[in-house]
């Protein structure tokens, strides 16, 4: 999952400004190793789950002829936090690559669906992001000295290599008609049957209550 959303912010950020600016996950060292060109730095820099997004519900998979097969846990949801750095000949570049990034990213709630490859293409759920939010109880003084950065959150779901097979459904259904008193009358019927559809018979009126005709004009 964490090298698909690598992949998906890859081609996010593909095509910012710059003739040779790279998009990659690894810092560069030198000057000489960008080439004389600029880099833009995505770190992974946490992994946590996100513990209100957590589900006991199962997911159901289903074949081709619409039953049900197999059961597996619902995916648990987790928030990867990257720091994108830019690394120019200059503040000035750096701050435009920042820039160009942020507005590349603020265009959008959650990853592009089109992005998404793997098994976070197969599930097609929202991955949410937010950028440049602060932390909890961070200041500026927390920042000085460090290189400009941006703060990426995405929330992304993993699913677990488990799963169950479903109970096989129901191929014949049992009926009992009759009044408390007597014997019930049974019978058998699959799923389609008219049988379970069919009314069953009306029981006679209860002792000592008569039925009252109609007056006929």
């Amino acid at each position: 999952m964490i090298d698909e959303v690598d992949e998906a912010l890859r081609r996010l950020l593909a095509d910012l400004p710059g003739d040779r600016t790279r998009v990659g996950f690894d810092l560069p060292v030198a000057g000489a190793e960008r080439g004389g060109g600029a880099a833009v730095v995505v770190a992974l820099a946490g992994i946590a789950e996100d513990p209100a997004l957590r589900s006991s519900s199962t997911w159901d998979e289903v074949d081709e002829d619409g039953l049900i097969r197999w059961r597996r846990p619902a995916p648990r949801w987790y928030r990867l936090r990257y720091r994108i750095t830019a690394w120019a000949e200059g503040a000035e570049q750096e701050h435009r690559l920042l820039s160009a990034v942020l507005r590349r990213l603020i265009a959008h709630d959650s990853l592009p669906a089109e992005l998404l490859t793997g098994s976070l293409g197969e599930l097609g759920l929202p991955l949410p992001v937010s950028v440049a939010l602060p932390a909890a109880g961070e200041t500026l003084a927390d920042h000085r000295g460090r290189r400009p950065a941006l703060d990426l959150v995405i929330t992304a779901p993993l699913r677990a290599d488990v799963r169950t097979p479903a109970s096989p459904p129901a191929r014949v259904a049992v009926l009992a008609v009759g009044r408390p008193d007597a014997e019930p009358e049974r019978s058998t019927a699959t799923p389609g049957d008219a049988a379970l559809h069919r009314p069953g018979p009306k029981a006679p009126p209860a002792a000592g209550t008569t039925r009252r005709r109609r007056p006929s004009r």
